[in-house]
């Protein structure tokens, strides 16, 4: 034997009748909405986060490059050490 709940809409209406049962149903659509929009909202962010973390370990990743190469180039910036044409 099925309970109301197991039944299309249509039936559910029948098995629970009156303005009741149908305001209730009918929140209960409503709140099955939002929740299917806040999962997919969830995910949505949860792969915009990934993309950012992502970018910011490339983007780590090569600020420590580029300070190695830095280093390895004498440490200081070359132009640091030259005396300005008007001397």
């Amino acid at each position: 034997m099925a309970g109301c709940f197991d039944e299309p809409r249509v039936t559910l209406r029948a098995c629970s009748p009156g303005k009741h049962a149908v305001a209730i149903e009918d929140r209960l659509i409503d709140i099955e909405l939002k929740l299917t929009a806040q999962e997919d909202l969830t995910q949505s962010l949860s792969q915009q986060v990934y993309r950012q973390q992502k970018l910011i370990d490339e983007l780590r990743a090569l600020c420590g490059m580029l300070l190695r190469r830095l280093d390895d180039a004498g440490g200081s910036d070359p132009y640091a050490q030259e005396k300005p044409p008007h001397y």
